[in-house]
């Protein structure tokens, strides 16, 4: 049975948890932890590829780099929609 709303696995009375999240303090980030390792990620989107320890992910993501700007600035972009920056363009 897996309860959605905490990503806990119950298997024969056991509680699994299937991820942890922790917020990158000072970012927009959100370290993701599974069996695999650790990704970032802004909202609904993956910014990295998965790093070996949280601890790791957490630095790289704390760290002000043209990659995590530019990064963050396509998802904007994205969110934003493409409607919007066409509008935009228009004007």
């Amino acid at each position: 049975m897996f309860n959605k709303t905490n990503n806990i696995r119950i298997m024969s009375g056991k509680k699994k948890e299937l991820i942890k999240r922790v917020e990158v303090k000072g970012t927009p980030f959100v370290a993701v932890t599974d069996e695999e390792g650790t990704f970032l990620v802004l909202g609904r989107f993956k910014m990295t590829e998965k790093f070996k320890s949280k601890k790791e992910a957490i630095e790289k993501g704390s760290e002000l780099t043209w990659n995590n700007i530019t990064n963050v600035l396509g998802v904007l972009i994205e969110t934003i929609g493409k409607g919007s920056i066409t509008e935009l363009k228009e004007n």
